[in-house]
């Protein structure tokens, strides 16, 4: 039996773990694709970061991450990027650890 959170999106356990969320598929399918890690020489993130959609662009492990709004935008930036030396472009899932924390919030007392 789940007891509603102040997000309908996030249930917790009522029968012995109440504040644990859980995170149903139907969550998991909301944030489907909607990071696209990109790696190549010299490309114009400047251009990426001003695109509409575009949450962040970030340097990450030696790549960089897009984060964007909704699937639509991925083919916008590839189109930006397709011409440059693009050695990855790569369109992923979030990590759960994202989706709870933007569900839950950073800090969940």
């Amino acid at each position: 039996m789940c007891a509603q959170t102040s997000s309908p999106a996030i249930r917790t356990q009522a029968d012995g773990y109440p504040g644990i969320p859980i995170i149903g598929r139907q969550e998991l399918n909301e944030y489907r694709k909607k990071n696209i890690l990109l790696r190549g020489d010299n490309l114009p993130l400047d251009k990426i970061r001003k695109l509409k959609g575009v949450i962040s662009l970030e340097e990450y492990r030696g790549e960089y991450l897009v984060k964007i709004e909704s699937l639509d935008i991925a083919d916008s930036i590839f189109k930006i990027v397709k011409d440059y030396n693009i050695t990855k472009y790569d369109v992923t899932e979030p990590t759960l650890n994202e989706i709870f924390i933007e569900k839950v919030g950073a800090n969940n007392d």
